[in-house]
């Protein structure tokens, strides 16, 4: 068995979903139950997804740091608001500003991963686009950066090198396949590299009367995995750190992934709750079974 790798670091895009109660959450619930530090025993990253959607007060950032001041090298990844991604009108003092401020919270404690700069697969390269990325960068280049590219027309040597030279991630990850989509790929372009799983539900990616839910509807098998187990073991012996985020969030099989990820990238067996492995068999073969506690979250430690 290989020893934990310490610069590995797994975990999900989000943990703010109803349909976990029950399957990844117990139900009912411990007293004091806390989503981020429950996923937090098992996980030592994880994506904030909600920053996405509008930019968080200090205050949430303030206590999202606080809930995991006593889990050791836990870390966050939190994703731009999509004002400077997918409207892109909105670079503007102010919002840069709030941003800012939102993350400070996370640096100050030492929390903070990197920042997700997540493109739709829309945005394809143009000279247009190509300025607001450049743009984008230098506006948020004090933080350690990941961009998320989704269409295949930013695979070149002109965007590869300006990311070596920003010291900014390039995102690999795995999605749908059709004519244009980005490719499975083990792009090493800063200190730290990413991979984001997304699920492989074709029928429903493009589906405008798709939700999110149905879209994200995916479980890797084990095999459809390995290839990126051997990607993410390249990359750590060529990176400081290597995040890899589930996406595949519908029904928490996002925290199977993940945990299967671990596991497999490691070679050893890891703590899972017994109420895990129930609802997702072919983690049998990998868990140490734990117990919950009345007043605890997991009696990991």
């Amino acid at each position: 068995m290989k020893r934990e790798s310490t610069n590995l670091y797994v975990g999900t895009a989000g943990w703010s979903y109803k349909d976990w109660c029950g399957i990844v959450y117990p139900d009912p619930r411990p007293r004091g139950f806390c989503e981020p530090l429950y996923l937090a025993q098992f996980f030592n990253v994880i994506e904030i997804n909600a920053s996405f959607y509008q930019i968080p007060s200090v205050k949430m950032t303030e206590r999202w740091a606080r809930l995991v001041s006593d889990v050791p090298d836990f870390l966050y990844v939190m994703k731009l608001w999509q004002g400077f991604t997918h409207d892109r009108s909105l670079l503007e003092e102010d919002s840069v500003g709030s941003f800012r401020t939102a993350l400070q919270p996370l640096v100050d404690t030492h929390r903070l991963g990197c920042v997700l700069v997540q493109f739709p697969w829309s945005f394809r390269y143009t000279p247009q686009h190509w300025d607001w990325v450049r743009q984008l960068v230098e506006v948020f280049s004090s933080y350690p950066l990941a961009i998320e590219m989704r269409h295949a027309s930013w695979v070149r040597d002109k965007y590869f090198d300006f990311l070596k030279g920003a010291g900014v991630a390039f995102c690999n990850i795995d999605q749908p396949q059709f004519g244009d989509s980005l490719p499975p790929s083990d792009y090493a372009t800063a200190e730290h590299a990413y991979v984001r799983l997304h699920g492989r539900n074709k029928a429903m990616w493009f589906q405008q009367k798709a939700g999110v839910n149905e879209r994200y509807n995916y479980l890797y098998r084990s095999d459809e995995l390995q290839g990126w187990v051997e990607i993410i073991r390249r990359l750590l012996g060529t990176v400081r750190r290597v995040f890899v985020i589930t996406n595949n969030h519908f029904r928490g099989q996002a925290v199977c992934n993940a945990l299967q990820v671990k596991a497999a990238v490691e070679e050893r067996k890891i703590p899972i709750p017994a109420h895990l492995t129930a609802n997702f068999p072919p983690l049998s073969g990998i868990a140490l079974p734990v117990t919950m506690g009345e007043d605890t979250q997991l009696e990991l430690f």
